[in-house]
């Protein structure tokens, strides 16, 4: 069995819908298939049946999940070949770079009756505008909860000894040297995405499939105690030190970071506030790590003087987190009532015509990679 990892290429956060889509594969790859159509027209099934049948045969997979719909894939990618299918459509809009050459398109709207969507004209524009709408409001609960977040920021600034965070980030700089493992990279090779989102069903991650066989570590830490200063400052020490780093956002404000992962290291240093995501169930079963914890040298005096303050902030934070939930759940739905005015519109017999010509494709192109590595 080959390894399975798992991402989001885009996700709902406080500004806006905020994409990383063109970390998903290197933009010279072997090929990659931008896919377009409507909602319901297939796209994601369409990748998921490969997933399925690449998993069973070995392949190593990447599996990049939608933050607006927990069951829909955006892109899956065969790592080892550089070969990708992406979901080319709102919103997070693709066309090819290099056509012909690199990408190319395919259009699962050619398989669609468009009579039957044209006679569903109305309803179809309503739910999409609905959509749209209900986007709309869920961005500005996040934007609220943004407000509120630097109030906590605030609240907590200066409350932990600076010297304190240099320690930490001198103990983390010692952890990758003592693994001996410093190869070369390249800061422009370096890749950003999401391990967690903020979905219809709540906030989700699929960091486990990231760090599961990685030594772990653990920083915890509110707003304003240097906790997310520390992550950055060893992101750019990694960069002067040349060595390679995949960098995870955190997924409600992506000008943080929640996970960086040090790859030949086998180490990931890992946000483990549990503001937003709640990684406890990720570490208990984590073997090897270690936590850092910021909260424990904060000023008690500072604490006291804000603890209600802190407290009527927390709770207004997760009260805007939840009503944007909500609004991106209302717009999974509405989504949802759309799609099945596309479903029926299908012509699925020739989706799968379009499927078994991709996948002999797919497997020429890895077919010639392997015979390309020989020679």
């Amino acid at each position: 069995m080959g390894t399975l990892r798992q991402f989001y290429p885009g996700g709902n956060t406080c500004q806006g819908f905020y994409s990383f889509y063109h970390y998903i594969v290197n933009p010279r790859a072997t090929r990659i298939f931008v896919l377009k159509g409507g909602p319901g027209v297939g796209k994601s099934t369409f990748m998921k049946k490969f997933a399925r049948e690449f998993e069973k045969t070995g392949f190593n997979l990447e599996l990049h999940w939608c933050s607006s719909d927990n069951d829909s894939l955006d892109a899956l990618v065969l790592s080892d070949y550089e070969i990708a299918l992406l979901d080319g459509t709102n919103p997070h809009i693709v066309d090819p770079r290099y056509p012909g050459a690199v990408d190319e398109i395919i259009n699962l709207g050619e398989c669609w009756n468009e009579a039957l969507l044209i006679h569903s004209k109305l309803p179809i524009i309503d739910f999409t505008d609905s959509i749209a709408r209900y986007f709309r409001m869920a961005y500005l609960r996040l934007k609220e909860a943004q407000t509120v977040w630097n109030q906590l920021h605030e609240y907590y600034l200066e409350s932990v000894p600076k010297s304190f965070g240099y320690h930490i980030l001198r103990q983390l700089k010692q952890e990758l040297a003592d693994t001996k493992a410093f190869p070369a990279g390249d800061m422009n090779s370096t890749r950003h995405l999401f391990a967690s989102a903020i979905t219809p069903l709540g906030v989700a991650t699929h960091a486990a499939s990231l760090i599961q066989d990685h030594r772990i570590l653990a920083l915890q830490g509110n707003p304003g105690t240097g906790m997310h200063e520390i992550l950055q400052d060893l992101l750019q020490w990694s960069y002067q030190k040349s060595i390679p780093v995949e960098v995870y956002h955190n997924c409600f404000n992506p000008d943080l970071l929640e996970i960086l992962v040090f790859p030949h290291h086998r180490i990931a240093v890992v946000d483990a506030s549990g503001l937003v995501v709640n990684f406890e169930k990720t570490l208990s079963k984590v073997a090897e790590g270690r936590i850092f914890d910021f909260n424990g040298e904060i000023d008690p005096g500072r604490i006291m003087r804000f603890s209600g303050e802190i407290e009527d902030a927390k709770e207004r934070f997760n009260t805007s987190l939840l009503a944007a939930i909500g609004f991106i759940n209302l717009a999974k739905q509405n989504h949802d009532q759309l799609e099945q005015y596309f479903i029926p519109a299908m012509n699925f017999t020739q989706v799968d015509q379009v499927y078994h010509t991709t996948r002999e494709r797919i497997l020429a192109y890895v077919a010639n990679s392997k015979e390309s590595g020989k020679l």
